[in-house]
């Protein structure tokens, strides 16, 4: 969790002058107290059993219909595939808001 968190505020936030609260399910590694947040990032857990508040979970779909009911030869192939399904949805958002429904999304 610690190695996502330093990476994410180095490609989003790395200057520091935004001010960014990341939405976080309860589970355990997401609230490490020997995790240390990075500046400019505030961890903001949801209630337990609300997935409906989690947008990750409406992308799930998103990423396994590139995935679903094929072999992989090995954990390389499936990363670079599933790397680039996360790049294309990264550059249509508008198919990422569709699928999760917030209508602010586009906007940011």
């Amino acid at each position: 969790m610690q190695i996502a968190l330093n990476t994410f505020t180095q490609q989003v936030n790395c200057d520091h002058q935004k001010l960014i609260i990341l939405l976080l399910d309860q589970a355990g590694w997401h609230s490490s107290h020997k995790l240390r947040v990075p500046d400019g990032l505030i961890l903001y857990p949801i209630p337990p059993y609300t997935p409906q508040l989690n947008p990750t979970e409406c992308v799930w779909s998103l990423l396994r219909e590139r995935l679903a009911n094929r072999v992989w030869n090995d954990l390389d192939t499936l990363e670079t595939i599933l790397s680039q399904r996360c790049l294309w949805l990264m550059q249509n958002p508008h198919i990422v808001k569709g699928a999760a429904g917030f209508d602010w999304l586009c906007n940011i």
